[in-house]
């Protein structure tokens, strides 16, 4: 179950687009797959205008600093935790 969703991704990503209303269309027999819209979309990070570049660049900040912020406050809370198990004396 851990691979369909990816697989899914995957019938998308090099799938066609319908002509009429521009929507995606899955492929999922992968010998249909056209790696055309995929490079395509793969172009825009890199190649003049790069439409995609600032979001991506933004995605991988705001992913930084969240698993930052994130590891600051499990230490915290970590330590805090071994400070109590301290203090609690064991039953007698």
């Amino acid at each position: 179950m851990f691979v369909l969703p990816f697989y899914v991704v995957f019938a998308v990503a090099f799938g066609s687009v319908d002509k009429v209303f521009r929507l995606p269309v899955p492929y999922y027999a992968p010998w249909w797959w056209s790696f055309g819209t995929f490079n395509q979309t793969l172009t825009k990070f890199y190649e003049y205008p790069h439409i995609y570049q600032d979001p991506l660049i933004r995605t991988f900040e705001y992913v930084i600093a969240a698993s930052v912020i994130s590891h600051s406050s499990h230490s915290r809370a970590a330590s805090s935790a071994c400070r109590v198990a301290r203090s609690v004396s064991p039953v007698a």
